[in-house]
């Protein structure tokens, strides 16, 4: 990771932590993470800069989410994403973070941003301009069904994009030692940093 792009993550993985661990709740533990190591551009990738004010099609636009709940799977899903890629180099991850104010939007009183279904509110980052994942590529409900968090198999075909929604999450199921079969193809990603294994740090 180019010394700009680790700096950038820092900066967001701490505005995270603050925003989600605010400073009267310091007793919490907070997760640590091991580093991944640098990726770094093939040969035969395009030399870019990235300038929010123009458009370049060499550069890859990843937007995500960052809260307390599902950090440990942002963190896996940018490891695996930069590990995979030809051209490191040229993604750049747009982290989201929100945080809750009572009396605004809520399911509850009927005030969403927007309806289940539709596409997520991040990607209101990007304006519409966006491509979305041929079905047939996009192998989504691996975290099972919405009540049990039943494990789930792979559908026939390729699959490029496994997305663990539902209930069930792999990193979940692993520590509590009943993984799906499928938790397996996830736990390679996984960059937390269990306390009661590792004893350096």
């Amino acid at each position: 990771m180019p010394p700009n792009h680790r700096r950038l993550c820092t900066i967001l993985l701490i505005l995270v932590v603050t925003v989600q661990f605010p400073a009267e709740s310091t007793a919490v533990e907070l997760p640590k993470f091991r580093e991944a190591p640098a990726f770094r551009n093939g040969r035969g990738c395009p030399r870019t800069a990235w300038s929010s004010h123009s458009h370049n099609p060499s550069i890859i636009h990843i937007a995500m989410t960052l809260d307390a709940t599902y950090l440990r799977g942002s963190v896996a899903c940018v490891f695996s994403v930069l590990q995979h890629a030809t051209c490191p180099e040229n993604i750049v991850f747009h982290f989201i973070a929100t945080h809750h104010t009572a009396g605004k939007t809520s399911a509850a009183n009927g005030n969403r941003i927007y309806e289940l279904g539709s596409l997520p509110p991040f990607l209101l980052v990007f304006a519409g301009d966006v491509e979305g994942v041929e079905h047939r590529w996009n192998q989504h409900g691996l975290g099972g069904d919405n009540l049990e968090g039943l494990c789930r198999d792979l559908h026939p075909g390729p699959v490029s994009l496994l997305h663990w929604s539902g209930k069930g999450k792999p990193w979940l199921r692993l520590d509590s030692k009943r993984p799906c079969p499928l938790d397996s193809l996830w736990a390679p990603y996984d960059l937390f940093r269990h306390s009661s294994l590792f004893a350096d740090s």
